[in-house]
């Protein structure tokens, strides 16, 4: 028996057109049609029951298949399930803006650039260390000259 309880990510958006509501995943743009009646009954009950209770409520045998059609294919949009990626997508870290040139590409002007932003080794393994923890898809270190001192 599955004991997944339903549970729509807040990334899910609807739009409801005549009797029908297209349930849309932001994070990846994939989408499907489901009637109102379904929609409802879905935004009615997360957080609240399981699949097999969801199913077990339908009205009949028909009902029942097609519950089961539209959890499958939330699934596979991820609008459900253990596969929803919900942390961020990319982290950019800058370890230091300090830099000794003036390339004509980089907005940072290097006199502009303070003297007390310096982070201590430890504070940048901390950063990451929580950067990491916070799975990104994808981490950017970027930032200046990190072993220029000024």
């Amino acid at each position: 028996m599955d004991k997944k309880i339903i549970s729509i990510p807040p990334t899910a958006r609807y739009m409801l057109h005549d009797d029908k509501v297209i349930i849309l995943n932001r994070t990846n743009g994939q989408w499907m049609k489901v009637s109102k009646e379904c929609s409802d009954i879905l935004m009615e009950y997360n957080q609240k029951i399981t699949y097999e209770e969801l199913y077990k409520n339908s009205y009949d045998d028909e009902d029942e298949k097609y519950m089961r059609d539209v959890v499958s294919l939330l699934e596979k949009i991820q609008l459900l399930g253990s596969n929803i990626h919900l942390g961020l997508k990319d982290v950019v870290f800058a370890i230091s803006n300090r830099c000794n040139l003036y390339c004509r590409h980089c907005a940072v002007n290097a006199d502009s650039c303070q003297k007390k932003e310096n982070l201590s080794t430890e504070q940048v393994i901390n950063a990451l260390c929580k950067i990491i923890e916070a799975t990104p898809k994808r981490i950017v270190i970027t930032g200046g000259e990190p072993l220029h001192k000024k």
